[in-house]
């Protein structure tokens, strides 16, 4: 052992701290570290309403979140086009302990 380090016999509880992390359009990041979405080149989510998340190279672009999907293709024609029904959306989720 370390200086420093503290033993936790059984019984006794060791506080631990939750906290959350917000990443900004993760749909989009989430398809560019799972590999389905090139990074450096702009990358829409649509869903049945249209636009729900656009990385920074397609907002430069002029996409917005809610445009319909025919509008943000016409505004940003190379722009990689995802569905939202993706299962990399929301299975990369994790909850972090900090402590």
């Amino acid at each position: 052992m370390k200086a420093g380090d503290e033993v936790v016999r059984a019984g006794e509880r060791k506080e631990s701290f939750q906290g959350s992390v917000w990443v900004p359009n993760w749909p989009v990041a989430a398809a560019e570290l799972a590999g389905e979405a090139p990074m450096g080149v702009p990358v829409v989510v649509c869903g049945n309403r249209g636009v729900l998340s656009a990385n920074s190279w397609a907002q430069h672009a002029g996409v917005t979140i809610g445009m319909s999907k025919r509008l943000a293709h016409s505004i940003c024609p190379e722009a990689v086009l995802l569905p939202r029904s993706s299962p990399f959306e929301w299975c990369n989720g994790s909850v972090f302990f900090l402590g």
